[in-house]
């Protein structure tokens, strides 16, 4: 299997874990990277992009337009 088939399966798993306003639960719950990656990988596939993702991006992004390591303690850090 290659690396495109691999990921093209593994996206309905993630999809199940996705909560629903379009973060992830876990370690890195509230840290941007995991979906940020999920979102370069739908990119990379041609899939839209939630709704959901993108207001989840929208609450988080702090008025200099970034987000900071971890959206529980704020976007400035």
């Amino acid at each position: 299997m290659n690396i495109k088939e691999s990921i093209e399966r593994s996206i309905p798993h993630l999809l199940k874990l996705q909560k629903e306003d379009g973060h992830f639960e876990g370690e890195l719950s509230s840290n941007t990277f995991p979906t940020c990656a999920y979102v370069l990988t739908q990119l990379d596939l041609g899939q839209p992009i939630d709704e959901k993702i993108i207001g989840w991006f929208e609450k988080n992004q702090n008025e200099f337009g970034y987000w900071g390591l971890d959206s529980a303690i704020g976007s400035d850090n």
